[in-house]
């Protein structure tokens, strides 16, 4: 899909580049269960320690390791690295924030880059799971579902209300 949209110049958004907070620092063993997307892909919280560790390690070596909770221009956190981590691959992420916090978490993002070797590591080890071990029909019902969406999204196209001319930053 993502040499398609860059032979069709579309810039793919990515939803939820923190993983609905799979990647964010503030996760626990207890705080785990209680997230959708893990009990969607039916994930232990093993399962995403390694990935966890890299994006914690990188976030330490871009000036990190200070107080998570309180994000300084020095500092950078789990939930930055993954933004990055996005915009390394050319997408747009779209970034949700529930607090000034979270917000000014986001701008920090701003400013530095991933190298290609951190980028390499965290693309091994996100797809050392794939999401092919889910059962077939969540399989099948995901695909439906992404057609619906783009079917949705030609439909908008076709009556001129989902064509965006330029975005103002």
């Amino acid at each position: 899909m993502e040499n398609t949209c860059k032979e069709l110049g579309v810039v793919i958004v990515a939803y939820s580049p923190i993983g609905q907070g799979l990647l964010a620092d503030g996760l626990t063993p207890r705080s785990f269960p209680s997230i959708r997307v893990s009990k969607m892909l039916r994930l232990e919280y093993d399962d995403v320690l390694p990935l966890r560790r890299a994006v914690r390690r990188i976030a330490d070596s871009h000036g990190g390791g200070g107080d998570r909770e309180t994000t300084t221009t020095t500092t950078k956190t789990m939930a930055q690295v993954a933004i990055n981590w996005c915009v390394a691959h050319g997408t747009i992420p779209l970034v949700g924030c529930r607090s000034a916090r979270q917000a000014r978490d986001t701008l920090g993002c701003i400013g530095w880059d991933l190298t290609q070797d951190e980028v390499k590591e965290l693309d091994r080890l996100a797809l050392s799971r794939s999401t092919l071990e889910s059962p077939r029909w969540r399989r099948h019902l995901f695909v439906t579902l992404a057609g619906v969406v783009m079917l949705v999204c030609r439909g908008l196209d076709w009556f001129g209300w989902g064509m965006v001319k330029e975005a103002a930053i």
